[in-house]
Formats: structure tokens, C-alpha cells, sequence
């Protein structure tokens, strides 16, 4: 493999994101693994590589990555053109966690409530 044409993507699945006093982004628990990432790599074909090593199944995550130069914003990566912007603006590695899927749910007074149980796309909305 020719790892001129590769970054290195930290995969942090199945924890949570705490923000540190500095702002930057700490996750805690879950787990953590790794794989090349190619230039020309797809989303389509991230998401599979991403998932296959994670061993999960694709349905009811989102993807999200932070930049090199600015840890404290969590970018979403969700399509061709995320992944072509996500690869320029990083040099050696990316860190991508891989988040369940939040609902809102209204409740009264008017406060949203965010539940972290995750759906499938075509089911519950």
C-alpha cells in the first residue's frame, strides 16, 4: 500500500463526547479503532470500510469529524463532497466518531427533549 495517498482515521464509536475547558473535544468510553483512509475514497465507501471495522451496521449512526487545526468544531460528514473536504483539510490523521442517531421529541412548555436511542432511517421519524 502506497501510504502517500492515505491518511489515518481514528474511529471512536460507542462513548460520549465531553467538551474540555479549553473547548477542544475529549471522548470518553466506547471504542476506538483505525483504517487508511484513501484520497479518492467514496463515502459509500467509508461508511462500509468504517463500519465493517467497528463491526456495526450503518443504520441509525452519523459520521462527524473534527479538523487538525481546530480540535473544538465537529464537522458532519455525510456525503462525496464532506469526504473530499474532510481529506484536504487533513495532513497525517482524522479523528471521526461515529455517533447514534438523536430524535427530538417536543415536549410541554416548549423544551426539546433529544433522546440518544437511535432509528432507522425509514421507520420512526
Amino acid at each position: 500500500m502506497d501510504l502517500e495517498n492515505f491518511i489515518y482515521g481514528y474511529l471512536h464509536e460507542g462513548g460520549e463526547i465531553v467538551p474540555k475547558e479549553d473547548k477542544q473535544i475529549q471522548y470518553k468510553g466506547g471504542q476506538q479503532k483505525g483504517m487508511y483512509i484513501g484520497q479518492r475514497m467514496s463515502y459509500a465507501e467509508f461508511v462500509s470500510k468504517a463500519c465493517e471495522r467497528l463491526d456495526i451496521n450503518s443504520n441509525g449512526y452519523t459520521f462527524h469529524y473534527t479538523l487538525e487545526f481546530d480540535p473544538s468544531a465537529l464537522q458532519q460528514l455525510d456525503d462525496d463532497e464532506d469526504m473530499h473536504m474532510m481529506l484536504s483539510h487533513s495532513y497525517d490523521y482524522a479523528r471521526i466518531y461515529v455517533l447514534k442517531r438523536t430524535r427530538r421529541v417536543e415536549v410541554e412548555g416548549g423544551i426539546v427533549n433529544v433522546q440518544n436511542d437511535y432509528w432507522l432511517q425509514d421507520d420512526r421519524v
